[in-house]
């Protein structure tokens, strides 16, 4: 019987309504839609990181969303949501600091510099705990 599922590739979030009734036909109408290589091991996931495999995808409910990427892909960390959020606590709390770690982001991956942010923000894990201004006053020294 096929179902109806929404799949997003990651990391660009492009949304694709996918109608499969079997886990290798998800797998192949993806690879159509969003033109990825047969060569490349692909990754199923949950919105919250739960790898699917072909047993439990026959278990999945009609318009579950399913996170689509490439094994390579799903093994880098993903940093872009915690990068967003402390670039949103930066800008409010203190903008000198959002306008350089933005400038430090333009600078390739390779760099030093970039590489110590990434490394920054991996010991962070939750983020939302960054202190202000107003409640600490050794704030960002």
């Amino acid at each position: 019987m096929s179902r109806r599922f929404v799949a997003v590739l990651s990391p660009c979030r492009r949304k694709v309504g996918i109608v499969a009734s079997t886990y290798r036909d998800f797998l192949k109408k993806c690879r159509a839609k969003f033109t990825l290589k047969k060569e490349k091991a692909l990754i199923v996931t949950l919105d919250d990181g739960t790898e699917i495999d072909e047993e439990y995808f026959e278990f999945l409910d009609s318009d579950t969303e399913l996170h689509v990427s490439s094994m390579e892909e799903y093994k880098i960390p993903d940093f872009i949501n915690q990068l967003a959020v402390f670039l949103h606590d930066c800008l409010k709390q203190q903008p000198k600091i959002h306008d350089k770690v933005l400038e430090l982001l333009q600078e390739a991956l390779s760099s030093t510099k970039a590489r110590a942010l990434l490394e920054l923000l991996a010991e962070f894990s939750d983020l939302s705990s960054v202190s202000s201004r107003e409640s600490d006053t050794e704030w960002f020294k």
